[in-house]
């Protein structure tokens, strides 16, 4: 059976038994330290990505996708403007909005809060936040109801229960002879939702027509539409595809005009600690250097009589290359292994060691997240690889290069 020379001892110089026990235990320790980069390497950027596929989820299931509104802040027949916006590709669902930015005041507390006038209907299409409700339901907003949905965790702050009344202060105010009033309407706590999200603990939900109450708009009138894309990366393209089909008095903006910093400032976060990290690797192919040239100078005997008989110096760089690719190879998949594991079961080991620690990390009342997600990519894989590869393979060219230069007659002389 053929088998090219350089190929056949870098396989023999790797599992021989008889290697100096010093550079086999230093072999053994670049191999894990390899592995170990991988793995760390890979639950990170898997962890990262998790936490950034949650805080697209939670921020944008809360706000709208994309937002149509009028040069006036009035959309009349909006039901029209709703079916003309279904037509358009990529928009999946409409619905009617009215914000009221407004002072709530109860228990001697104050705070602003950004009040969401929606269509129980149409809203559940386009906002996540019917599936976080604790008490209470979406068809509980009526019209003339003047009832509100608050966030459960502000609710537990500021001790508000159901039923109870909470006052709304606008900016605007009345005038009459006695002076200036500011205009003041009370409303009924009936239900809270939970998202553990900072965003949510300002806004408050009712009816669309309670909301445009408010703001004096007119029972058939909202102030705009929010609209829900099926590709969050397009919602800028598809905005420009339903502009020139709406009335010029309508102008839409997406998610990415609002939140582009934030995404952008979570992709850096995640290249740069990703590029750090992949200086572990970097280490570890240092210790590969560190190994071959160990194993270079215990075997200069034996490629002075590889040389001797005929072996160029290709022949011999290609052993050595070969030890060092099979070292690297086996560290690679071992932590390519070891990191698919740990990125499956992240959370499930969070919790062991949260629960061995008798402490718990992600506190509900500090973090949005209490347990820790995990989106494994393929792509980052695919780079990690490529990276612990070329890292290694770099590591590898000197020791070689220096094993082709021994002379045999220096060598077989001190022999």
């Amino acid at each position: 059976m053929f088998r090219p020379l350089a190929l056949f001892l870098g396989y023999r110089y790797t599992r021989t038994k008889n290697t100096n026990p010093f550079i086999a235990f230093i072999s053994s320790m670049a191999m894990l330290g390899l592995s170990l980069s991988v793995a760390i390497l890979i639950i990170v950027m898997s962890v990262m990505n998790g936490f950034d596929q949650q805080l697209k989820t939670r921020i944008l299931g809360t706000v709208p996708h994309a937002i149509l509104q009028s040069e006036n802040h009035q959309i009349i027949s909006w039901m029209d403007v709703m079916d003309t916006l279904q037509t358009i590709p990529g928009i999946i669902a409409t619905a009617p909005l009215t914000q009221v930015t407004a002072l709530m005041s109860i228990n001697e507390n104050t705070i602003p809060m950004a009040i969401h006038g929606i269509d129980p209907k149409f809203e559940k299409k386009v906002s996540q936040v019917a599936d976080s409700f604790k008490i209470g339901h979406w068809e509980d907003l009526t019209p003339s109801s003047f009832n509100l949905f608050l966030d459960f965790s502000l609710a537990d702050k500021l001790n508000i229960q159901i039923g109870d009344k909470v006052t709304i202060t606008l900016p605007s105010a009345n005038i009459n002879p006695l002076g200036f009033f500011p205009e003041i309407k009370r409303f009924t706590v009936i239900g809270f939702f939970e998202s553990h999200n900072q965003i949510d603990e300002a806004i408050a939900y009712t009816h669309w027509q309670d909301a445009g109450a408010l703001i004096k708009l007119q029972t058939n009138e909202v102030q705009s539409l929010r609209v829900k894309v099926d590709d969050l990366l397009n919602a800028t393209q598809i905005v420009k595809q339903a502009t020139p089909k709406l009335d010029p008095s309508y102008f839409m903006t997406d998610w990415s005009q609002q939140y582009s910093q934030l995404f952008s400032a979570v992709r850096l976060e995640k290249i740069m600690v990703g590029l750090l990290l992949s200086f572990l690797i970097a280490i570890a192919a240092f210790n590969l250097i560190c190994t071959l040239a160990m194993t270079v100078n215990n075997k200069k005997a034996d490629i002075a009589i590889l040389k001797t008989i005929g072996c160029s110096s290709k022949q011999i760089m290609g052993i050595f290359m070969t030890q060092g690719f099979i070292i690297a190879c086996t560290g690679i998949i071992i932590g390519l292994i070891l990191g698919l594991l740990g990125a499956t079961y992240i959370d499930l080991i969070f919790s062991k060691i949260q629960a061995c620690l008798g402490i718990q990390i992600l506190e509900a009342n500090s973090y949005w997240i209490q347990y820790l997600p995990s989106d494994i990519q393929t792509q980052d894989i695919y780079t990690i690889l490529l990276i612990s590869f070329v890292l290694c393979g770099l590591a590898t060219l000197y020791p070689a290069w220096r094993a082709s230069k021994i002379s045999p007659a220096d060598i077989l002389r001190d022999e």
